[in-house]
């Protein structure tokens, strides 16, 4: 049963107008200014000054570098009718902190200071033409060469857009292991996506990223197990080159296969199955859900009992409570201090 409180639209409204104050003053800090157009600057922010809007003497400064977080990548997968709703928050909030981040979506532009790379663009002209999903990638693209308003798409082209979500799983792995190669992990998540990044370092630093290493939140489809791209995927260094460089891990091998299925993560498990990279199941750490949907007590499926692990991955997540989650975050003392969450976020 999920707690329902009375409604806290104006906290919310409040602790997000402040946390993106905040964080736009802290931004800046993080990142050596640069031209954003060169290969180095690819995902990270350019010309970003600090702007003194509040004091933030209440939060402790949790983007701290390290040596062995320029080790791992962070691929964010979005789309034109979803990115500017949700992820400019992730950006000034849970994501913040990152080293290197690359962002794909299905159509290519700048999102503040980052760069957005279309996954798409080497589909082959063949599979664009014959795919009917590709009518509103095109469509897209119109938009924005006539300089009309993409936003006024949303409300009639989530389908169209979830249709064609399918067609960026492979090209995104292949485009970052051109972009990024050599990384020891890789973390692939959606617009919505939280990533808790203290529990997420602390894992990773207990990982063997030379394995062949294929880790996700199982769902099942046809009866075979796969990673749900929702949830996060990770991915060792040695699991993506095995992927790229192996004879299975081109996008045209798997052309017909994804006019015929419906889910991308799908085929994915299969492109990396093809080249020894099996799945192995990290739920629920990875998780789908978020804390007003993820219950307390064993789960239904296999008795596992939630919030006994560490969390890494929360899917679903608003802006409101990306911002909420981040400001938890900043100001707690202790990480097992349940009440600095917002009531409405937790279930019972």
């Amino acid at each position: 049963m999920v707690l329902r409180p009375a409604p806290r639209y104006i906290l919310f409204t409040i602790v997000l107008v402040v946390c993106v104050l905040v964080s736009c003053h802290s931004f800046g800090r993080h990142y050596s200014p640069g031209p954003l157009s060169t290969p180095s600057s690819v995902g990270r922010p350019a010309h970003v000054h600090p702007v003194e809007l509040v004091h933030d003497h209440e939060y402790r400064d949790t983007c701290t570098f390290t040596d062995s977080e320029e080790d791992f990548l962070i691929v964010v997968k979005t789309g034109a009718n979803e990115i500017h709703d949700k992820l400019p928050t992730q950006l000034l909030t849970g994501l913040r902190c990152y080293h290197d981040i690359l962002i794909f979506s299905d159509l290519e532009e700048n999102i503040g200071p980052f760069n957005v790379h279309d996954a798409l663009k080497n589909v082959s002209s063949a599979i664009q033409a014959r795919s009917p999903e590709f009518e509103y990638y095109r469509q897209l693209r119109d938009y924005r060469e006539n300089n009309l308003d993409i936003s006024s798409l949303r409300g009639k082209s989530h389908s169209a857009a979830w249709k064609l979500d399918k067609f960026k799983f492979i090209p995104m792995l292949e485009e970052t292991w051109k972009m990024r190669p050599h990384r020891k992990w890789y973390i692939f998540i959606e617009a919505d996506t939280y990533l808790v990044r203290t529990n997420l370092l602390l894992w990773l630093a207990r990982q063997d990223p030379s394995q062949l290493i294929y880790f996700g939140s199982p769902t099942y489809f046809h009866g075979e197990e796969f990673a749900h791209g929702g949830s996060g995927v990770v991915l060792s260094g040695a699991a993506l080159s095995r992927f790229v460089e192996g004879d299975g891990g081109s996008t045209a091998r798997y052309d017909d296969l994804l006019q015929s299925e419906t889910f991308g993560d799908y085929i994915l498990m299969k492109a990396l199955r093809v080249n020894g990279v099996t799945l192995s199941s990290r739920w629920p750490m990875l998780q789908g859900e978020k804390p007003s949907t993820i219950p307390f007590g064993p789960g239904p499926d296999n008795g596992v009992r939630h919030w006994c692990q560490p969390i890494l991955t929360m899917h679903h997540i608003t802006p409101e409570e990306a911002c909420a989650f981040w400001d938890f975050e900043q100001k707690r003392n202790s990480p097992s201090v349940r009440h600095h969450l917002p009531e409405s976020t937790w279930a019972v």
